[in-house]
């Protein structure tokens, strides 16, 4: 018989409005935060995306909190708003 190990997990949902005129360089700066999935996009700038965060770790081997990833992604250069939509912890 195996044992089932869970391991702590917190998933949010996000909705995120970029200007349009900035929309690609934010995708791409949002692709590089882990656990972070982009899946739809509009030509009007917005965006909706989840976001997971089980034992990702960071440079320093710890994990990294939602919240601090919600952090970065505000301060992605053309960014104009981050709304919470859905968040999970178990």
């Amino acid at each position: 018989m195996s044992k089932c190990t869970q391991q702590p997990i917190d998933i949010c949902g996000l909705v995120i409005l970029s200007k349009p005129d900035l929309m690609p360089q934010v995708k791409q700066q949002l692709t590089s935060i882990p656990g972070l999935v982009i899946h739809a996009c509009d030509e009007s700038g917005r965006m909706a995306v989840t976001i997971e965060d089980t034992s990702i770790t960071n440079k320093n081997h710890l994990p990294t909190p939602v919240v601090d990833n919600i952090d970065n992604i505000w301060s992605i250069r053309g960014v104009v708003d981050v709304s919470l939509a859905y968040s999970h912890c178990e």
